[in-house]
């Protein structure tokens, strides 16, 4: 049986159509052609959740101590705010890694520019401990038995406090802070006193 017209017939696009595809899409536009030509780029950090860190590899470049809430004793508390570049695509993609990540669909990019805060007695107790070693910081002695030192809130430490404000980046001989985080993060879910609670750790 031989083609019919209708048989043969195939949707046209009005010229109307046309020029919206047009107004939507301009290759000239295109976001990888245009980020293949910069020439400057802004060095911004992504807020993201320390869950979207678990087992994922980074390097910790920055650490600053921020101000935090008041506790029940009237004592300010703080935090810290961890500046961090996450691994290669080929990092992430290895065999190793995707078993830390049980294979999911990760949250961050290839070598992204991120930033996570934490406040607790794993990864802030941690990163105090090592700038104790360093030198760089000096919370003074624990006046209880059962007291880490670590925890104190840079307002009651001996001396750093004016370091860790500013933003940690370098050690005493002024050499680049890299902190590698290879197993990325780790978290204990378990009951406080005050209800479920969750402490999140370098893996």
């Amino acid at each position: 049986m031989a083609d019919t017209p209708a048989d043969l017939a195939l949707p046209a696009e009005s010229p109307a159509q046309i020029d919206f595809f047009r107004s939507v899409y301009d290759p000239d536009l295109d976001f990888r052609k245009l980020a293949s030509e910069a020439t400057y780029f802004t060095r911004g950090f992504r807020l993201v959740e320390k869950d979207d860190l678990i087992g994922v590899p980074h390097v910790i470049i920055s650490v600053t101590y921020r101000e935090g809430y008041v506790t029940e004793t009237g004592i300010k508390g703080d935090y810290v705010s961890v500046e961090a570049v996450t691994a290669d695509a080929a990092t992430l993609d290895s065999p190793q890694v995707k078993s830390m990540t049980d294979s999911r669909e990760l949250a961050v990019y290839p070598n992204e520019a991120v930033v996570y805060n934490d406040g607790g007695k794993g990864i802030r107790r941690s990163l105090t401990e090592l700038f104790t070693r360093m030198g760089l910081v000096n919370p003074g002695y624990a006046t209880q038995q059962d007291e880490n030192p670590a925890d104190r809130p840079f307002s009651l430490w001996v001396s750093g406090e004016d370091a860790a404000t500013s933003g940690i980046i370098a050690d005493a001989n002024g050499e680049k802070f890299r902190y590698v985080a290879m197993r990325g993060l780790r978290k204990s879910d378990y009951d406080s006193p005050y209800g479920p609670a969750t402490t999140f750790y370098f893996a």
